[in-house]
Formats: structure tokens, sequence, C-alpha cells
């Protein structure tokens, strides 16, 4: 599964073990600190609404800290971990005060209604970055409220998911505080875990999937988890169709169609068309000497190499690309990106407008 479908999963267990979960999906519109202040402020009155009108949980307290270890011991964290002990800005703790005040009214109800503490889970984190030549500084206003409440013994976690740029970005805070938290790396699935990840979901005596349909999907997936979600998804459906019961090589042709249409959709267009002209010339230009680098780039393009940085720069921050290695050699961070990109790449650069020189097409 992926990392959204992992926090999920974390949420059950946390609720298993008297912890209430709050999940949150962010996007591009939260980066700015007044946006993602009301999304939080949304959030916490939601949560608190949501616990008023459940039925009143008669539990007690006591052994609350035993509990707490508990949860912590099985996502591998410790007290310690997530203490974030360390001192900000007088100035950022007052534009906190906003967002603290929403944490502890939502772990204040989750208390009366008989947890033991309120956890606030962020995906796509990534998108929360301190800029503070604009005074725009989300991730520190954040970090800074739950490090305050934390501080006054108050039972409040905080999990971050994101792409591996939000690693730099809690770097860059006021309190360096990624120095609190357990990274977790959730990389690409082994041979084994996907086919497992494929084939566990499958009802028995329901559908079956056939030896070469599973060894077919492990090698298109390369450890990618949407990948499986995909298939499986589009196979299910065409196997509901043709009223079949089992995942033939002759089933997944039919579906094939489909799947590839739902990735270049969803996965590939979704990606170049959320990017800006620079971007994708970096990008288009580096086919032809994958993986990308930089000096390699500029040279193509005939650009200075710090504009060259500056774009692969935002292609990392936009999760498209990574340097897995630390060797400034950036590989694509979803598989068939750069096929994807050899098959379309004399249409992205025909979409030159700003009277550049075209860009030299991809070879076939």
């Amino acid at each position: 599964m992926g990392k959204t479908s992992l926090l999920r999963e974390f949420v059950k267990q946390c609720r298993e073990v008297r912890w209430r979960a709050r999940y949150v999906a962010l996007d591009h519109r939260h980066w700015t600190e007044p946006r993602f202040a009301s999304v939080i402020a949304a959030e916490t009155r939601a949560e608190v609404e949501e616990l008023s009108t459940v039925a009143h949980l008669i539990a007690t307290l006591r052994g609350a800290a035993g509990r707490t270890a508990g949860i912590l011991q099985r996502v591998q964290l410790t007290q310690t971990d997530i203490n974030l002990a360390v001192g900000f800005a007088a100035e950022v703790q007052q534009r906190a005060a906003d967002i603290r005040k929403g944490l502890q009214e939502a772990v204040d109800t989750a208390l009366q209604k008989g947890y033991v503490g309120w956890l606030l889970i962020l995906d796509d984190a990534h998108e929360l970055a301190d800029i503070e030549e604009e005074d725009n500084l989300p991730l520190s206003i954040l970090l800074a409220a739950v490090i305050e409440l934390q501080a006054m013994g108050v039972n409040i976690g905080l999990v971050l998911s994101g792409y591996p740029v939000l690693t730099a970005n809690m770097w860059q805070t006021m309190g360096k505080s990624e120095r609190g938290f357990r990274s977790i790396d959730v990389g690409p699935l082994s041979d084994e875990a996907a086919e497992e990840a494929f084939v566990t979901p499958l009802p028995p005596n329901v559908v079956r999937a056939e030896k070469p349909v599973i060894r077919a999907v492990v090698s298109a997936a390369e450890g990618y988890p949407w990948f499986i979600q995909v298939y499986g998804a589009e196979l299910w459906r065409t196997a509901a169709d043709q009223r079949r019961r089992s995942f033939s090589s002759r089933l997944l042709r039919d579906a094939l169609p489909r799947i590839e249409a739902w990735i270049r959709a969803d996965a590939y267009e979704s990606r170049m068309a959320g990017l800006h002209q620079p971007e994708r010339e970096v990008l288009l230009a580096a086919v032809m000497t994958y993986p990308l680098r930089q000096a390699t780039v500029a040279e193509i393009l005939k650009r200075d190499q710090q504009e060259v940085e500056s774009s692969i720069g935002m292609l990392v921050d936009a999760g498209v690309i990574h340097d897995p290695l630390n060797r400034g050699e950036y590989q694509y961070t979803i598989p068939g990106f750069g096929r994807y990109l050899i098959s379309e790449g004399a249409r992205w650069a025909a979409s030159t407008s700003d009277g550049a020189a075209p860009l030299p097409s991809p070879a076939r």
C-alpha cells in the first residue's frame, strides 16, 4: 500500500489503543501561512463537533502513560522522538496562538470522550515550507504550537508524511525541528511485497490471479504501490464486466488500455501540467542523458547552471524527481515516466510559447 493507505491504517490502529487521530490531506493551496492556519482551524472545529456528537464513551485515563508508550512502540517511536524540545522565537509563538488554541480544544474534547490523546496526521506535508524572507512560516507555527502543548504535558502527537523534500523543509524551520522526529522511508516494495499487495485483497474462492498476470503486474509496478492499486482495480472491473473469476493474460490485455489511460492521466499528464515551462524543458532535455545531471542539462539547453539548478529544485519540490544517493544524479519518482516523456516529448516541446529556441525532440 502507498503512504496514504498506510496513514489511514495507522488511524485505525490509533483508535484501537484509545488515541483519537485526525487525517488531513494537504495540497498546493495550503502553503501560505494564513491558508494553512484556516485549514487547521476548520479541521479542529470539525473534530470537536464530531467528538461532541458521538455517544459518550465511559473510560478512565488511568494508565494513559502506558497506553501512550504502547502506540509509540507499535510505530517504532519513542516519547523522546516526538518531544520537540527546541526553542522558537517569541513572534512565531505568538502567531501560533490560534493554531495552538484549536489543537488544545481538540485534545481536550478527545480526553473528555475517553481517549488517551489526540494525533494530527498531515498527508502531503511537503506542501508546507517556511520562506522567512516573505514572512511566511506555516511549518514553524505548526511545530511551535505542538511543541508548546507537549511541554505543558498535553497528550498530542504529530505525524507528517510527504515527498523526500519534507525532510529538507523541516531542516529549514526555525528550530531545526526534524531532529525531534523519527523518519521512516517508505520506499518501493520488493517483488515479494508487491505480489502480496496485489494478491492478498482478492477474496478467496471468488477470483484468483494467474501467475503470468501476477508477474506482469509486479514488473510493471516496479514497487510503486499506486500502480498495483490501479492494475487491481481495473482487472477487477474488467473481470466483473466479463463475468470472469480469474485474472488471466487475456483479461489483462482487455484491461490494459484503461489501465494505461488512468496512469497516463493521473500520474504523467498531471505532473507535466503542474510544472512551469523551465522545469518541463529540463525534464525533456534530460531524457536523452538520464539520470538527470545539472551540468549536462545546462550544456544541452545552453543555460546558466544556476538557472538549471533552480529548475531542478522546483522539480524536487514537486515530487517529480529525487536524488536517492545524493550524488547529483536525479531519478524519476514514478515508474514509466521516462518512457512517457520519450513518447510525448515532441508534443510538450511544441508547447513552447515564449519565443525560446525549440528543444531537441527526444529520439523514439
